[in-house]
Parts: structure tokens; C-alpha cells; sequence
């Protein structure tokens, strides 16, 4: 799908179902890169100038592991991104599908745990100043 699609409100909710089940599990997949990628920076400070050949392999593998995560966190982003739909916030599910009102672009708002797409705001401005329909 191009990324200029305008969606209505009823293809917005009807993509509900397949959107929450990326994003519900995103937050936790986005902790886990971020713990690892602390982890990798730890374990870099402590193997700096000390030589031991054990953090070094326990530093490659905690970077594997972060690559793993961070490919993944890039497939569900991508997977969204391509159909148009901006990804605001990943911990809170917060999503824009670019929309019109009064024939007037604007993003209709949605986030994880809302029954439907009920909010609209306008290009220049965000979640804070969504207006239900």
C-alpha cells in the first residue's frame, strides 16, 4: 500500500485486531533491546583495557542477541510503516493513520486498548490535542 494512503475511519478500526497484536507485543521486545543494549555499553566499559577474554564473548553474545531483538522491533515497525500508518509512541501502542475530516488531511489517533479510532488531530499537532469525532 502507498504511504500517501488516506484511510477512513471504518478501514482504520477494520486494521484494529492485526495492529494491536504488533503492538501489544512491541513494549516488551523495545525493554528487552534496550536491556541489552545497556548491557552491551556495561559490558564494553568493563572489558575495556582488562583483557579478559570472557566479557568479550559474553559482550558478542549479548550484542547477537540485541541484533535478533532490533530486527524484530524493525520487522513490526515496517510491517505498520508500509501500510501508512505512523507509529507515534511503541510503549503505549500510540498510532496516526493518515485521515480526512471535512476533506481536510488530518491523523485519526489511535492507541492499544481503545475500542476504536475515535480521535482526530491535526498534521501540526499531536496526541495532546486530539478531538473525538
Amino acid at each position: 500500500m502507498p504511504a500517501d494512503r488516506v484511510y477512513t475511519r471504518e478501514q482504520a478500526n477494520a486494521l484494529l485486531p492485526w495492529l494491536t497484536e504488533r503492538l501489544t507485543e512491541l513494549p516488551s521486545v523495545a525493554r528487552e533491546l534496550r536491556k541489552a543494549q545497556d548491557a552491551v555499553r556495561a559490558l564494553g566499559e568493563r572489558a575495556r583495557g582488562n583483557g579478559h577474554h570472557d566479557i568479550d564473548r559474553e559482550r558478542s553474545r549479548t550484542e547477537q542477541e540485541a541484533a535478533v531483538l532490533m530486527r524484530k522491533v524493525r520487522r513490526v515497525l515496517e510491517e505498520i510503516t508500509d501500510r501508512g500508518i505512523q507509529v507515534r509512541d511503541v510503549d503505549i501502542g500510540l498510532v496516526d493513520f493518515p485521515g480526512e475530516r471535512d476533506g481536510k488531511p488530518v491523523w485519526l489517533c489511535w492507541k492499544v486498548g481503545e475500542k476504536a479510532v475515535d480521535h482526530w488531530h491535526e498534521h501540526d499537532q499531536g496526541f495532546s490535542s486530539r478531538q473525538p469525532f
